[in-house]
């Protein structure tokens, strides 16, 4: 029988997630703990370098995309400065890290999801607090370090990318010198927005680890549990990405 979970026990558990995930980084950084660094390696490796080649052909195709509207678009009205300069910034603070969490949700989340669910059902997750040992550190701990990485290095490499295909593009088709675009990007980035480009896709990763461990652990004792828990995970972590993007376009205070 699939009973979902009421959405403050949701949000309940990913709040004893983040307390256990936070105390185990803060012992690690005391030295009370070790970090399982074989652990973290095979979550990057699993997070994000088995990803990097879709990943960069997905970019290089955004990034033609853009490239085509935008020379689409400059035909209608010259003002290449000025629109350059704007698809430059909402490629850095929009395209670039939702298309950055889409991905670690869609690897990661959906990874750490199925794992920790496909525990629950076969009683691991019990053996290893019988055994003495704290599970979600022990599981999420390492995860949410890959996907913390690799949404950085990911963000870094997707915007190269994305605007390295556009100004080729336009390069090549419209005939617009590199150097304007440079020019153009350069005086339209502000200091805050790369700050912005940056904090967002490891908030993203963080959203994407919560959620992934909750639905992970309310995994139903049935065949399909794990396959509703992927799925509610996959589904929750995109919702939770767009809403926290439009916080930061829209603050509930502002």
């Amino acid at each position: 029988m699939n009973i979902s979970p009421p959405l403050l026990a949701r949000l309940g558990l990913i709040a004893v997630v983040l307390r256990q995930c936070l105390a185990h980084f803060a012992a690690v950084l005391m030295a009370r703990e070790r970090l399982d660094l074989p652990a973290f390696a095979e979550q990057t490796r699993e997070v994000g370098l088995s990803v990097l080649p879709l990943m960069t052909f997905v970019a290089v195709a955004l990034g033609l995309i853009l490239g085509i509207q935008t020379g689409v678009i400059l035909e209608q009205i010259n003002a290449p400065e000025l629109l350059l300069g704007a698809v430059g910034v909402a490629v850095l603070e929009e395209f670039a890290p939702l298309l950055v969490g889409f991905f670690v949700a869609a690897r990661g989340g959906v990874a750490l999801a199925v794992r920790i669910g496909a525990m629950r059902q076969s009683q691991e997750f019990d053996g290893l607090i019988v055994s003495g040992v704290q599970p979600l550190p022990f599981l999420v701990v390492p995860a949410l370090l890959a996907m913390l990485w690799m949404s950085f290095a990911f963000a870094v490499w997707t915007k190269c990318v994305v605007l390295g295909a556009m100004g080729a593009w336009l390069s090549l088709s419209e005939h617009i010198p590199l150097a304007l675009f440079r020019d153009s990007l350069a005086d339209s980035v502000e200091v805050g927005d790369l700050a912005l480009s940056a904090l967002k896709p490891l908030l993203f990763a963080v959203l994407v680890a919560l959620i992934a461990a909750s639905n992970g652990i309310w995994t139903e004792q049935e065949p399909e549990g794990v396959a509703r828990a992927a799925t509610r995970t996959m589904v929750g972590a995109i919702a939770a990405i767009l809403v926290a993007d439009l916080l930061f376009l829209v603050p509930p205070w502002g």
